[in-house]
């Protein structure tokens, strides 16, 4: 991740940051601050167009309605939010294996 300036952004100011919101969010709505479970519920969301019988007969679908709440848009805000710095920092580049895993 870069800043404005094309440097590299501080990964211990980021994880402070995190970490903050988390319990900042935690404190004032009384939610964790989380998408781990959009992308279940995301997956029963598009599998409900194919197969809606089958959703509904899963366990986890009778207490759990798939559909698109706060989670849901936090996990799109992070997909275009890194969209849009990477285009603003100038380093978008569309790759399949990161340089690093090479």
């Amino acid at each position: 991740m870069y800043n404005r300036r094309g440097m590299p952004m501080n990964p211990y100011l980021a994880g402070s940051l995190a970490g903050a919101l988390s319990v900042l969010s935690t404190w004032f709505t009384g939610k964790y601050f989380g998408a781990s479970t959009s992308f279940v519920r995301s997956a029963g969301f598009v599998e409900k167009i194919f197969s809606p019988e089958k959703v509904a007969q899963m366990p986890y679908f009778m207490k759990e309605i798939p559909q698109i709440d706060w989670q849901f848009m936090f996990v799109i805000g992070i997909f275009l939010g890194s969209l849009v710095s990477s285009l603003f920092t100038k380093t978008y580049r569309v790759q399949w294996v990161p340089i690093t895993w090479r």
